[in-house]
């Protein structure tokens, strides 16, 4: 039991730490999935970490943010979804 909480608690964390980083960003495009990637998980040289296991985890990640709508996919590129956000007129 110890180790599924755990396991929850992490990819939570590094959902925290993704949305942070595509807000920042003011978006994320599917190219730069690896780059968020590196950016939540390089460790260096020492204990590398697979590229394809990079890739896997950041769209586990992007998977929860989507179904939690913390994130949406908006044509071109996933934008953290605000409640502060302008509402958009229909003419």
């Amino acid at each position: 039991m110890g180790s599924r909480l755990d396991e929850n608690y992490r990819i939570r964390a590094e959902a925290f730490l993704a949305e942070s980083i595509i807000e920042a960003r003011g978006g994320l495009r599917e190219p730069e999935v690896y780059s968020l990637g590196l950016a939540l998980y390089q460790r260096g040289s020492a204990d590398p970490t697979p590229d394809y296991q990079i890739e896997t985890d950041v769209w586990k990640i992007l998977g929860l943010l989507l179904v939690e709508r913390r994130i949406r996919f908006d044509g071109e590129r996933y934008v953290v979804n605000n409640a502060a956000e302008p509402e958009r007129s229909v003419s």
